[in-house]
């Protein structure tokens, strides 16, 4: 299996270097094989994304051939920027140009932003702490983020997705910075979507989204938890592992996501397979083999979907599922990461 992860890898990297528009210098974001035309839609959030998928792979293959791509996306995305100021606190966002062109700023571009800063060979410190200061000044009292910087937008839109990246982001710059600012924050933040979990909040076609992130940011968190802080550690890993056996109990298994996901079963099984591996160290006894083998049969998919003939800009992709090649770029980035995992 090992060999096999590490094969496919090397073709997504060759993906990614397929991905790249000859003009721009930008990653391109969608491919149709069939028709072998590249799509000009603008999700930049989502190409963001890819950029710190790219970084890791990179690291992950010891290649260095697309830092120069890396290098230039952040460079571009970090020049639409713009300071903001609140209770003393100077933190980035990104402009409401951004938002006029392409999507509403909201703390999911601080939260992708800083995650491609922190594999990137370039950090860029003092912007990493605006950025993360950018997700803190939007810690609400309830101790949920809101979502949207500006309140023209519905404020929390995305909550879902977007929470569990801007917890998991403050959790690296925790682990960079070790300001407890930052621990406090995500530790908050992720009793208030627990909390909204348990009551039933989460619909099940965002859910492997929701758990994707809410269960890296658990297991990323519990190391830095105290002593006395015990009982809230075996909550969140109990949380941790609620989301596990729902994933277990429910959609777990690739081919009834193929079966009732036509349009998009490759994201939902690579999110589901992260959020296993993630958890899988939380795992006792009777949950492990469980694990495993739901983990086999969502790795033993995603391998026989990804592309290995055709065009050539199409091979090492992963199409939106089994019936339609479509690849997305985001859709390979999180096969990538769980891959990866």
């Amino acid at each position: 299996m090992d060999e096999l992860l590490q094969d496919s890898l090397s073709l997504i990297y060759k993906w990614y270097q397929a991905r790249i528009n000859a003009k721009s210098r930008f990653f391109e974001y969608q491919y149709n094989p069939v028709k072998m035309t590249f799509s000009h839609e603008q999700y930049p959030t989502r190409i963001l994304g890819a950029v710190w998928t790219v970084a890791k792979l990179s690291k992950f293959l010891s290649l260095d051939s697309l830092q120069p791509t890396i290098q230039h996306h952040q460079a571009e995305f970090l020049d639409m920027l713009e300071e903001g100021k609140t209770k003393g606190t100077t933190y980035t966002r990104m402009s409401p140009d951004f938002g006029t062109h392409f999507e509403p700023a909201n703390i999911s571009q601080n939260a992708i932003l800083i995650l491609g800063l922190d594999e990137s060979t370039k950090p860029r410190e003092i912007t990493l702490k605006k950025l993360a200061e950018g997700i803190v000044v939007q810690h609400k009292e309830d101790g949920s983020l809101q979502i949207a910087f500006d309140e023209s937008h519905d404020c929390n839109a995305g909550w879902e997705i977007y929470s569990g990246e801007a917890i998991f982001a403050l959790l690296k710059c925790y682990q960079r910075y070790k300001s407890q600012r930052y621990l406090d924050v995500a530790r908050r933040a992720l009793k208030f979507y627990m909390s909204e979990f348990k009551k039933g909040s989460v619909s099940d076609d965002l859910f492997p989204f929701f758990a994707l992130w809410q269960i890296q940011s658990v297991v990323t968190i519990l190391p830095h938890l105290q002593k006395d802080q015990a009982d809230l550690a075996a909550e969140l890993k109990q949380y941790a592992l609620l989301m596990q056996d729902r994933i277990l109990a429910s959609q777990g298994l690739a081919p009834i996501l193929a079966r009732n996901y036509k349009h998009s079963a490759s994201v939902l099984v690579a999110c589901l397979l992260e959020a296993l591996c993630d958890a899988f160290g939380l795992c006792d006894d009777t949950r492990r083999m469980p694990c495993l083998r739901a983990i086999e049969v969502l790795v033993d998919f995603l391998l026989e979907i990804q592309c290995k003939e055709g065009p050539s800009a199409a091979i090492g992709g992963f199409g939106n599922s089994q019936t339609h090649p479509t690849q997305r770029i985001d859709v390979t980035s999180h096969v990538t990461n769980a891959f990866i995992k």
